[in-house]
């Protein structure tokens, strides 16, 4: 078989965005502290709880492993066997938040918290790393934020 090379330039929004809603979506997305609390609710039905964090990273590192073969399939050079189901990329990833909420909870790291803090170090570190499209700079000069 041939390798799959996808080129071009493609939206970055979901596909889920580009196309006809399928199902019922909800009125807002829910935030960060919303999704912690949701699935602190799921885990606290169980008297297992939280698993070690160890153990987290583990299962972690399994779904991004997961993720890893959905896009290899559809973007890499490794095509599905035969009659291999297709995959859902959007289930992966959310795979993935699931199991790093579960993480920061049994740590008690406020996600939203630290995600704020994290974008202010990638402001201020590669405010100039990177070549700014000109709508963009304008923006931030008329808010007067740095460049």
């Amino acid at each position: 078989m041939t390798a799959r090379k996808r080129t071009g330039t493609r939206s970055l929004a979901p596909r889920a965005a580009r196309r006809r809603p399928t199902a019922a979506v909800p009125a807002a997305s829910p935030t960060l502290a919303e999704l912690q609390q949701r699935v602190d609710a799921w885990i606290r039905q169980f008297e297992e709880g939280y698993w070690p964090p160890l153990s987290m990273l583990a299962r972690l590192t399994e779904e991004v492993g997961e993720l890893a073969r959905e896009l290899n399939h559809l973007y890499g050079h490794k095509p599905k066997k035969k009659g291999e189901p297709p995959g859902d990329i959007a289930l992966e990833v959310a795979d993935i938040i699931f199991v790093l909420t579960c993480l920061c909870n049994s740590l008690h790291i406020d996600l939203a918290d630290a995600f704020e803090r994290v974008m202010q170090k990638y402001d201020a570190r590669d405010a100039t790393r990177w070549t700014r499209r000109p709508a963009v700079e304008a923006r931030k000069r008329r808010k007067g934020g740095a460049v």
